[in-house]
């Protein structure tokens, strides 16, 4: 079916379809039809220029009419000008970035757009970083010189770096580096210039700050405690700020006032600060000066409180300040107590119509009636002697009550035409004065505006043209502020109508060439008409009588183009005027060429527009023998789907006839259809950019890829590896075997990866002494930020997902303990995970005693009371047979005869000689031996007495 939409685009869908109607108005076929109004395009210079540059777009849009257009640059900004410039920031990196900008034109409910692209050449980037000094570029100790080694973290494929130091040294200049070192042997802060340009020519400069220096120092001195009365000025010295380099100075009054900020270059040695507001109210009810001293090194801050700022107390009267006479009036006493001193010692004196009421210290407010009018003045006296300091504790304020005179005004009197006519302007209506009245309130109907005098006993009226015909009523009314008076009598005017409006003329709006012919053209009866009077086009004449709703016209053969109207008059004047427009049309001449594309592609929009055609009010246009577009545009807009050879063409028509058609034909090549899915990944993995699902377009020819960093590529299902994070804006453009182009565009983020790092502290430790492992962790492009998820695998079956896990282990080794830390993404199920490693030693806490009785008080204590051999320290678990921790014990006399061996996880000695007789009380030598987590052999030797 024929759609008529805001889109200005035909939709083709190629189908046998017959041409089913043709008249004046619109057919329904299986197409969207659009009325060619506007030829939307534009132009723009510079291209392929480097980001930052500004880019002018000249709208080369024609059309008639009223046009208004909108600007999207494709990275977010939108212009309604009519010729903008716009400047684009593509992202950083080498290559080109591409951004697609679309011109819309809208005519009245129609929209036409035009869609280009932009080449942007993207800028170097210019990243440094500092993983040595915290804060970065920063060395905050002032012994030694300063060495500070970057790291280049730009993106690669630069053609050339540049170091401006700031000190004065020669620069740093090469192609490519990773990283540099530079030392700064004087204190002091430099602006680091670091330039880079870009492989594609594009040169960026970003300014890092370096400090030497270390924390600012400073000091201030001045007024504090009870200090004066507001408004004063206190002045303040500054001390201790000489040699902070790099420092920012911040004085802060806490009185509502803005803070006071220097440099280090412009620091005064005092600064004065006017206090204008007293410091009751505020916090503690004092002020505060909060001084701060800060770089990148750290800050100094100090406070110099309390600062006490007094004010006598403030006297307010609260009142109506319009009373009538001999009504009692109020007056409230709103005083403020006094800033310092005692706020319960104030008092008060009141002055009232010459009289003075001392009332002391009461609140109280005062009532009063005065019996005379005119203007009195009430004044309140506030004195507090405890903040005498200040204007001696006084203060006086004074407030006018205006009194007015009671009497009523009399009702007054009105003069005026006794008839108007609708619309009259400018009529004068006027009340007597009375007494005592100071306003004069009008009662008009609808229809009737005050343009001057309003609220005085004369105005100046206008009446509308819309105002009830008829007798109206008009009243005034005298008033003042204690009384409004009665009313007039009423004065009445008669309203006298206009004629009313024709309405539409009806007749033939079209006339052949050539013919002649008599026509009647006629209205309504006129309303309040008394006499009509119609007008015709040149050449024609009306042959009836004139004088009434309705006329004869006679057209001639050469009769013209012209308007008919007509209108009504009475005594009032003339009435509102209806019009006709007629036109002598020949039939139009036969179509000229057809201007517009002999071949395009799939999805792609053409404009055709026909020559102009004499006497055409209506262009025809079809497409294979359907109406694609009806109206009195010469241009249509058709988006061409499906591919395939068309015939468009295009006649004229009018009220008399039709003309000749013009034809074209179109081949609509078929589109290729680009395939882009790019899908999120972890940094280092490569990235996957087309969906596997999706069936190749057999009819694309070539590939490009822009991968939003720089690279690009020409291979259909290409694989790429950032170099590093972020979010890229990938664009792929294809092209067919017929020429035809096809672009689509989409993002990609690259996530940041952890690197897992810990350690062991201890890595040694005892079997049951407890080791922490603390988590060094970092992301590898941020040093700063860690992981937010970890797992960890102590080697003996035992996990923690602890940050700073604690463990302890109950029999020794050496434990091969697993870090994996990962960071949460939603979009990626399983994170980006990292893993390292390191080994624990865990030891033994042997203890052998000096001395025990077989049988009773031995050393050992426990079961081992009656028997010698190594105390273990620590929570043990007895190890099993595959541990083979054994130990060695072996007892010598003091002629170096062993009277004892074992090997065993626990060797006693019970006191006997080779397990026969017991021996002789006495010292005995004793070695132990065993083999520690690495296999290494250990021994120990002691001396034990055995007593009996």
């Amino acid at each position: 079916m024929i759609i008529f939409n805001k889109n200005s685009i035909h939709i083709l869908k190629k189908s046998p379809i017959k041409l089913l109607l043709l008249t004046a108005a619109a057919l329904i076929v299986n197409c969207k039809i659009i009325y060619g109004q506007v030829n939307v395009d534009f132009e723009f210079s510079p291209n392929n220029s480097c980001s930052g540059t500004e880019i002018s777009f000249t709208n080369l849009t024609t059309g008639s009419g009223n046009i208004n257009y909108l600007w999207e640059f494709g990275d977010g900004n939108t212009s309604t000008q009519t010729n903008p410039t716009h400047t684009y920031n593509a992202p950083a990196g080498n290559g080109s970035q591409n951004y697609s900008v679309r011109l819309t034109a809208t005519q009245g409910q129609e929209d036409y757009t035009v869609t280009k692209s932009v080449s942007v050449l993207r800028p170097p980037d210019t990243s440094l970083t500092d993983p040595d000094n915290w804060p970065a570029f920063s060395k905050c100790t002032g012994d030694g010189d300063f060495e500070l080694t970057i790291v280049n973290s730009s993106i690669s494929n630069n053609s050339e770096y540049h170091i401006d130091w700031g000190d004065g040294s020669a620069p740093f200049i090469t192609n490519e580096f990773s990283t540099v070192s530079h030392i700064y042997s004087d204190q002091g802060l430099y602006e680091l210039s670091f330039t880079v340009t870009g492989e594609n020519g594009c040169i960026e400069n970003e300014v890092y700050e370096v400090l030497y220096g270390s924390n600012p120092a400073i000091g201030v001195t001045g007024p504090e405690g009870s200090v004066g009365c507001a408004p004063i000025s206190l002045t303040y010295e500054i001390t201790g700020v000489d040699g902070n380099i790099g420092t920012e100075y911040i004085f802060f009054f806490d009185d509502g006032t803005d803070e006071y900020i220097f440099t280090q270059e412009d620091v005064p040695s005092a600064i004065t600060h006017e206090f204008t507001e007293a410091s009751c109210g505020g916090s503690d009810d004092y002020f505060t000066l909060v001084a701060r001293a800060e770089n990148q090194c750290g800050y100094q801050q100090i406070t110099v409180e309390p600062i006490s700022i007094d004010q006598e107390p403030q006297a307010v009267i609260f009142a109506n300040d319009t009373v009538c006479v001999n009504d009692p009036i109020t007056f409230h006493n709103h005083s403020e107590p006094p800033c310092g001193g005692n706020p319960n010692l104030t008092t008060f004196i009141w002055f009232i119509d010459g009289n003075e009421y001392d009332v002391g210290s009461s609140t109280a407010s005062q009532t009063y009636t005065f019996d005379t009018p005119g203007v009195h003045t009430v004044s309140l006296r506030a004195t507090n002697s405890t903040v005498s300091h200040c204007n001696g504790g006084v203060n006086q304020v004074y407030f006018d009550i205006i009194v007015v005179d009671s009497e009523e005004p009399a009702p007054p009197e009105i003069s005026g035409p006794s008839s108007v006519c609708q619309g009259e302007q400018g009529i004068t209506l006027t009340a007597t004065e009375v007494d005592y009245a100071d306003e004069y309130i009008w009662n008009l109907p609808d229809g009737m505006e005050i343009i001057s005098g309003d609220g005085t006993n004369t105005i100046v009226v206008n009446f509308s043209e819309t105002i009830d015909t008829g007798e109206i009523e008009i009243t005034v009314t005298g008033a003042n502020f204690c009384n409004e008076g009665e009313a007039s009598e009423v004065f009445e005017i008669i309203v006298e109508p206009l004629p009313e409006n024709p309405g539409s003329i009806n007749g033939l709006p079209t006339i052949c060439q050539g013919q002649e012919v008599t026509l009647r053209y006629e209205v309504d009866p006129i309303n309040y008409a008394d006499t009509y009077h119609w007008q015709v086009p040149a050449n024609s004449q009306i042959v009836s009588d004139p004088d009434h709703f309705f006329i004869d016209v006679l057209f001639p053969e050469n009769a013209e183009s012209g308007a008919i109207t007509v209108y009504g008059e009475n005594s009032c004047g003339f009435g509102p005027e209806s019009v006709r427009n007629v036109v002598v049309a020949p039939i139009p001449d036969d179509a000229g060429e057809i201007f517009g594309p002999d071949e395009l592609c799939s999805g792609e929009n053409a404009t055709y527009q026909a020559e102009p055609i004499a006497y055409a009010e209506n262009y025809i246009w079809l497409l294979e023998d359907e109406i694609i577009s009806f109206g009195s545009s010469d241009t249509v807009f058709v988006l061409f789907d499906e591919p395939g050879v068309f015939e468009i063409s295009v006649f004229a028509e009018n009220a008399c006839g039709e003309g000749g058609p013009a034809i074209k034909e179109v081949l609509v090549h078929p589109g290729p259809e680009p395939n882009l899915a790019p899908v999120d990944h972890c940094f280092g993995q490569a990235a996957i950019f087309t969906d596997p699902e999706a069936i190749p377009d057999e009819n694309i020819d070539t590939w490009f890829w822009d991968f939003g960093d720089g690279y690009s590529s020409t291979l259909p299902e290409p694989t790429h590896t950032y170099s590093n994070i972020g979010e890229f804006l990938i664009t792929l453009e294809v092209t067919s075997y017929d020429g035809c182009t096809a672009f689509t565009t989409d993002t990609i983020v690259v996530h940041d990866i952890p690197i897992s790092r810990f350690r062991a502290q201890p890595d040694t430790v005892f079997v049951g002494q407890e080791v922490q492992f603390i988590d060094e962790s970092f992301l590898l492009h941020d040093s700063l930020l860690h992981a937010d998820a970890w797992f960890y695998d102590f080697g003996d079956t035992t996990y923690s997902h602890s940050q700073h896990p604690f463990k302890s282990y109950s029999y020794p080794g050496t434990f091969n303990v697993m870090q994996e830390v990962n960071i949460e993404i939603e979009e990626l199920e399983e994170g980006c995970p990292d893993r390292s490693f390191l080994d624990v030693v865990v030891v033994i806490d042997v203890f052998m005693p000096n001395a025990f009785t077989p049988g009773g008080g031995g050393a050992g204590g426990g079961d081992d009371v009656l028997t010698f051999g190594p105390i273990l320290g620590g929570d043990w678990i007895i190890p099993g047979d595959d541990m083979d921790v054994k130990f060695e014990l072996a007892v010598f006399n003091r002629w170096g005869e062993r009277v004892f061996y074992e090997v065993s996880f626990e060797p006693r000695w019970d006191g006997t000689i080779r397990g026969g007789p017991n021996a002789p009380q006495g010292i005995y030598v004793w070695r132990l031996l065993y083999r520690d987590a690495q296999g290494k052999q250990v021994v120990h030797t002691g001396n034990v007495m055995l007593l009996r």
